[in-house]
């Protein structure tokens, strides 16, 4: 979970039948839904950081390649995916993430 814009954000994933994850947001009043994965965004999102007041979100695991998506504001997100280009396209384990200085 993280806070980002005075709401906190949450992940789900569910490796059913057919999988589904989600993207979480609590106003402090009620949980909804900004993001619903499709297509090659249909992983478990185990990082969610912070940039230069950009939300992202990284996703991938076992048997599941990685993802990227970034939203500035919560609601319009973009599929960053494209992005990880070279080997790690198809890699299928979990990237991981680190980010030093502000």
């Amino acid at each position: 979970m993280l806070v980002f814009n005075n709401k906190l954000y949450a992940t789900y994933w569910n490796p059913d039948t057919v999988p589904d994850c989600y993207i979480k947001q609590y106003d402090g009043v009620q949980w909804l839904t900004v993001y619903t994965g499709t297509g090659n965004t249909v992983r478990p999102f185990s990082g969610l950081y912070v940039n230069k007041n950009t939300l992202f979100a990284i996703g991938g695991g076992s048997g599941l390649s990685a993802c990227l998506l970034s939203t500035p504001d919560g609601t319009v997100w973009t599929n960053l995916t494209a992005f990880l280009s070279g080997p790690t396209a198809t890699v299928t384990a979990m990237p991981i993430v680190a980010q030093i200085g502000a």
